[in-house]
């Protein structure tokens, strides 16, 4: 959903296409694997900014408004996450009463390879967990996963 607009506006005044997105999308994969991981013991804070292994992307969602917050983006990022196959950064999908069908379906197509990617999480049950920490709704509903399956937003 972050992503979204900047997509949409470089798609509509003709600086970007589909296929240059996705590859850019598979350059962010790769530069993720580029790094190597710090020992998991005693990280230092020099070391932290080339930590990639806690990062998590996550899909679908609701939308500040409570509207469902799949995109055009959001399959071209399943697409990334089918044909990269590497297991960082994590990806997971946010599922919802509101999420279409063909969403389930292609994330579905994906996990049933068994590799792992992407988790998934209850987009409903992760905003009450950030409402019970004080979220506001709306900072709630943009917020998502973190790490390994820490609730988190921005606000």
């Amino acid at each position: 959903q972050h992503l979204y607009p900047f997509y949409k506006k470089e798609l509509e005044k003709g600086m970007l296409t589909q296929e240059k997105a996705k590859e850019l999308l598979e350059c962010l994969w790769i530069k993720f694997n580029n790094q190597p991981a710090p020992p998991k013991v005693g990280v230092t804070l020099a070391e932290s900014g080339t930590y990639t292994d806690f990062a998590n992307i996550n899909n679908g969602g609701l939308k500040v408004d409570g509207s469902d917050g799949v995109n055009d983006l959001t399959y071209l990022i399943l697409d990334v996450i089918d044909e990269m196959r590497l297991l960082q950064p994590s990806t997971n999908i946010q599922l919802s009463k509101k999420s279409p069908d063909r969403f389930l379906k292609r994330a579905g197509e994906i996990i049933r390879k068994g590799w792992g990617q992407p988790s998934v999480f209850n987009a409903e049950e992760v905003i009450e967990e950030m409402l019970r920490q004080g979220k506001s709704i709306e900072d709630a509903r943009c917020g998502g996963t973190s790490g390994c399956v820490e609730t988190g937003a921005f606000g």
